[in-house]
């Protein structure tokens, strides 16, 4: 049975949308909040398939609502739909995009486009369903693919909208700012798909295994994070010399990109990261691995936190970071292909280590 929920202060709009609601989507249950925080409560306690929620309410409004959700682990992959009079409101039309609404409806409601509405987010909710009961890995993809790419495809088609319906009314200033939000949106885009297409590649291709050159390997990947580098102001210290390893050089590269560009995003301010290797010699075998990491000044991890980092496309939730929850994924399949292992050590206020380890090749 399909849940949605509806949040409004008004229950006169209440009444109404639950009648059109159950006289038009067979099976469904409607759940009713009069307030933004009772309808968070019951969010996270029912988990609705659907959400309807007014701008408009004291206390706690529709936008704060959203944000609230779209936040909470347990909340956010549920569908939203804003309810205003956004037609003659561009304003509240971008703060709803920012807050992370999916659907825009105006009121008064019309009650085809309302149940039509609820139905296409209900369509997709339950597809989610179907794929996570057949597999697990699968059921991560899906999810990746459905909450990643939807912010920012929702946010290009409707920053492009208000553009197309109101640029005659707009500041040269206003014109710009809507067109970096769907540049900016486009390029986070292609960064998911980028990132989807090399797990894939990784997941079915046998790399060959090469003689790495591991300082011009991380010379390159610095190069690639030049501009991040730049804009966070910073600091990296590498060592004099590397020990060789077998690997796979563009593979090899990723893990190093996706490793330093973390250790900018999570360090301190500014951004103070050390990279280096350990040589971790076996008694069972004749093969010694090299350990490399990256050490970085943030905060640290929790010891709870850090069993879920390199699980597939888990996210933590440290507040203003952004992150697609791929990179992570992608060094553990990377470095289980090429033969090594990852993982972290890390304390709260002492920062963290990200490791990997490769077959070692020759000693210094």
């Amino acid at each position: 049975m399909n849940k949605i929920l509806i949040i409004d202060d008004e229950q006169s709009y209440r009444v109404t949308i639950k009648y059109i609601l159950e006289k038009s989507i067979q099976g469904c249950k409607v759940l009713s909040a009069s307030s933004g925080m009772e309808g968070v409560k019951i969010a996270k306690n029912e988990l609705p398939d659907t959400i309807l929620l007014d701008v408009v309410m004291p206390e706690m409004d529709g936008f704060e609502v959203c944000e609230v959700l779209k936040s909470s682990e347990k909340t956010k992959s549920i569908p939203i739909i804003l309810a205003s009079a956004f037609q003659k409101d561009t304003d509240s039309r971008v703060r709803g995009l920012e807050s992370g609404a999916d659907v825009f409806l105006s009121k008064p409601f019309d009650p085809t486009e309302l149940a039509a509405q609820v139905s296409s987010m209900l369509r997709i909710r339950n597809a989610e369903k179907v794929i996570k009961k057949s597999n697990k890995e699968l059921d991560a993809f899906a999810h990746t693919v459905a909450h990643d790419l939807r912010n920012p495809l929702g946010s290009i088609v409707g920053f492009a909208n208000i553009l197309r319906e109101n640029y005659q009314n707009m500041s040269g200033d206003e014109v710009q700012e809507f067109l970096t939000h769907v540049t900016d949106s486009g390029n986070k885009t292609l960064q998911i798909l980028d990132s989807l297409l090399l797990l894939t590649n990784v997941r079915k291709e046998d790399a060959p295994s090469e003689k790495l050159n591991m300082g011009e390997i991380i010379d390159e990947a610095i190069v690639s994070l030049s501009i991040i580098i730049d804009q966070n102001n910073a600091k990296i210290v590498v060592p004099p010399s590397w020990p060789s390893s077998y690997g796979y050089i563009p593979w090899v590269e990723e893990i190093w990109v996706n490793y330093i560009n973390n250790a900018i995003k999570y360090g301190g301010d500014p951004p103070e990261i050390s990279l280096g290797f350990d040589i971790i010699s076996s008694k069972e075998t004749k093969d010694d691995m090299v350990r490399y990491w990256v050490r970085d000044n943030g905060l640290g991890i929790t010891t709870e936190d850090q069993k879920l980092l390199f699980q597939q496309f888990e996210r933590l939730n440290q507040a203003k970071i952004e992150g697609h929850g791929l990179g992570l994924s992608i060094v553990r399949r990377i470095t289980e292909k090429l033969g090594g292992t990852v993982g972290i050590e890390s304390e709260l206020g002492k920062g963290s280590l990200f490791y990997f380890t490769l077959p070692m090749l020759d000693k210094l």
